[in-house]
Parts: C-alpha cells; sequence; structure tokens
C-alpha cells in the first residue's frame, strides 16, 4: 500500500462521517437518476431531496471536522514549548561578562570570546545608560 492510500485509509478513520455522507449523496444521486429514467416523479424528487440533505451534512461534518483539527492544532502551539529552547538568564549573563572582564584586565584570562565581548559592550553601556541601539554617540538624553 502506498503512503498516499495509508493516509486516506487513516482520514477515513478519524472522520468516518464524511466517507458515509458522500456514499448516501451519491446512493441518492442514482435513486435520483432511476427514478428519471423509469419516470416515476416521486422517487426522482425524493431522490433530488435526499441528495441535498445528504450533502449539506456532508459540508457539516466537513467543517466540524476542519475546526476540531484547527483546535487541536491551536491547542498544541500554544502549550507546547519546544525542549530545546531555554530561557535565557539575562543577570547571569552579564555576570559572566564582567567577570571575563575583570581576569582579562589582571591578566589571568586568556584570548576573548567575540560573544563575551559584546555582552561586556553591553553591560558597559547599561551602565552608562546609552541605548545600544541608537547611532547616536552622546547618548539618548543627550541634546543637539
Amino acid at each position: 500500500m502506498s503512503d498516499k492510500k495509508l493516509s486516506i485509509m487513516e482520514r477515513m478513520k478519524k472522520e468516518p462521517l464524511i466517507p458515509v455522507g458522500v456514499l448516501a449523496t451519491v446512493s441518492a444521486l442514482v435513486y435520483a437518476t432511476w427514478g428519471v429514467t423509469k419516470r416515476n416523479h416521486t422517487a426522482s424528487q425524493n431522490g433530488m431531496r435526499g441528495r441535498v440533505i445528504f450533502q449539506g451534512l456532508t459540508i457539516a461534518a466537513i467543517v466540524y471536522y476542519s475546526l476540531r483539527n484547527s483546535n487541536a492544532v491551536e491547542d498544541k502551539s500554544e502549550n507546547a514549548r519546544p525542549r530545546d529552547v531555554r530561557p535565557i538568564d539575562w543577570d547571569k549573563l552579564e555576570r559572566e561578562a564582567a567577570e571575563a572582564e575583570k581576569r582579562e584586565a589582571s591578566g589571568t584570562g586568556t584570548r576573548r570570546d567575540p560573544a563575551i565581548e559584546r555582552l561586556a559592550a553591553f553591560a558597559k553601556e547599561k551602565k552608562k545608560g546609552k541605548s545600544i541601539f541608537s547611532d547616536d554617540t552622546e547618548g539618548p538624553n543627550s541634546q543637539k
């Protein structure tokens, strides 16, 4: 069995009202066609009315399953948090940067990591009250 057929079978098991509705709609259409060919107006009318009813119920089943599946996806995305993403402890990072800066100033440190350099620059700018995101060199509170 191919993957596509397997997927269709799984879907039919998860959403059984849709294939049942399609079969009922086709059966009603065949009954209406039989009534037309036999010139039985009652059978053809009942078949067409049944087709409309079954078609409407099938569409309602499609909408129901669609809403149910979209709610399940929303619930998963709101409650699920990726396992490989951890919260960042910014205070700890600033302390580590300050410690690395002290080690380097005392000469005990080895070559500096670029990430630690950026964190150290961030900590310095934060102490000065400057914004590291602005282009001005005097700081955010300076007047020009």
